[in-house]
């Protein structure tokens, strides 16, 4: 349902989720609506709220429609950067 699924995310927004992990699952809400700006703005916030599980990202079935937008690739870059910096400093 759509509309369920429209009112679900304004509704959130007006929340102002600030976890990386919670905030990702807008990402999925604006995907499913097909707004890719907005999904791509919340995967923006998604990965400076802590939530930059690269791997998971780039093969996150419900952000398929997304990949072809060049600004998910910028995103995307930034979440590797982030996981690759994360994994190595743990390495350590």
């Amino acid at each position: 349902d759509r509309e369920a699924v429209a009112r679900v995310l304004d509704a959130l927004e007006q929340h102002v989720v600030v976890d990386g992990e919670r905030h990702y699952r807008l990402v999925h809400f604006a995907s499913f609506l097909g707004q890719s700006e907005r999904a791509l703005h919340h995967l923006e916030t998604s990965i400076r709220g802590g939530f930059f599980n690269a791997p998971y990202i780039a093969t996150d079935p419900l952000t398929t429609g997304l990949r072809s937008d060049p600004g998910f690739a910028a995103r995307l870059g930034e979440a590797q950067k982030r996981h690759a910096s994360f994994k190595a400093a743990a390495n350590n």
